[in-house]
């Protein structure tokens, strides 16, 4: 289903312009008519896309990556189709960056780019491990499972700079702590 911009013309001859869901021109028609509007124009409504201009980084995190990757698995292994999945994981509450990054390859899938190549193009949220393994969930039929390993791979691995630098930091201060103390015995 699409939404369409319409402008329509009721029984008393006022104009009337909206948006409303359809699955075709035809249907807009019928709906119109049932509400005793009668169609005059329309076209397919534009998706607006929000800007990245006030969101305060663009970088996605792994564990974030790991949530969009079980959702995709959920909605393809219950038999919901490659882009109708893709529809509904940039609906869904992430940042408005990874929502546009989703919209991206949304729009590239519709357009026949296999999904790997469409990953490709965001190098920095998707690694080379992430593309290949999708690769090789495309050619093998396995999309699915191939998308719950790499999530429990991302969920699992260490990949946050932030809190490996935090472990690193800490145990150094411990080490030269402990080396203090032993010097002044």
């Amino acid at each position: 289903m699409a939404f369409y911009n319409y402008t329509s013309l009721s029984p008393d001859g006022k104009r009337h312009k909206g948006i409303k869901e359809a699955t075709s021109e035809a249907d807009l028609k019928v709906k119109l008519k049932n509400n005793n509007e009668y169609l005059i124009s329309c076209q397919i409504a534009k998706e607006k896309r929000r800007s990245n201009f006030l969101t305060a980084s663009n970088r996605v995190p792994p564990k974030v990556v790991a949530t969009f990757c079980r959702q995709f698995a959920i909605l393809i292994e219950t038999g919901v189709p490659l882009v109708d999945a893709l529809n509904t994981l940039r609906k869904q509450n992430f940042s408005t960056y990874f929502r546009n990054v989703i919209s991206d390859i949304y729009d590239n899938v519709l357009k026949g780019v296999y999904l790997s190549e469409a990953f490709k193009k965001y190098p920095k949220i998707f690694k080379s491990f992430f593309i290949n393994m999708i690769r090789v969930g495309e050619i093998s039929g396995n999309l699915d499972v191939v998308l719950v390993k790499v999530a429990d791979y991302m969920q699992n691995k260490k990949c946050d700079g932030l809190s490996n630098f935090l472990i690193n930091l800490s145990c150094y201060c411990f080490f030269r702590f402990d080396d203090f103390c032993y010097s002044r015995i």
